[in-house]
């Protein structure tokens, strides 16, 4: 669990704000009305959890985290290289569908780790690990952006999500995952 945690905290680095995301729209030239619209087309097709558990028992838990992760890979890639709205829609889009898969199973990997009696503790270090690092992470973000730009940004989150994913399936990868309903 502990190498779980790791490289949790270093995709959570790579994890930025998706107000990023609206932020690099406003330098696209994207109006406000139009930023709200991207807003919600962001974040309305995120599964319910009820789907992504359905989907969760089907492919596993780690599959999830990595079609997530990988998609925030991607589509990080893909925004620093658009140039106008309608890219950014598409990006933005494609992001959404994908990466709300990882959210519920990341935390119910930490389930998979954890032994019945540890697993409030277990909670509190993934949310403590999690939550630690999203600080700095917008942070770091936010300085590559100002010093070297908007694209730079979002390439060095695309490629901690990369390195991210190589670590979970090479180092942290669970051996056996066993579902607790």
């Amino acid at each position: 669990m502990q190498r779980y945690l790791w490289v949790l905290m270093l995709f959570t680095f790579a994890r930025a704000s998706e107000t990023f995301i609206l932020l690099f729209g406003h330098e696209l030239g994207i109006g406000v009305v139009e930023l709200l619209l991207l807003w919600a087309a962001l974040n309305l097709p995120k599964p319910s959890p009820p789907r992504r558990r359905a989907l969760a028992n089907y492919f596993g838990r780690g599959v999830l985290i990595l079609i997530g992760w990988s998609a925030l890979a991607v589509s990080f890639l893909a925004i620093s290289q658009v140039t106008a709205s309608t890219g950014l829609w598409t990006v933005s889009i494609f992001y959404g569908l994908l990466i709300g898969l990882s959210e519920g199973a990341e935390r119910a990997l930490i389930s998979d780790y954890a032994s019945p009696d540890e697993r409030g503790t277990a909670f509190g270090w993934y949310h403590l690990v999690s939550g630690i690092a999203a600080i700095p992470a917008g942070l770091l973000f936010g300085v590559i952006w100002h010093v070297y730009g908007a694209a730079a940004a979002f390439l060095f989150a695309s490629l901690l999500a990369l390195l991210a994913i190589v670590l979970l399936r090479l180092w942290a990868w669970p051996v056996r995952h066993h579902y607790n309903e």
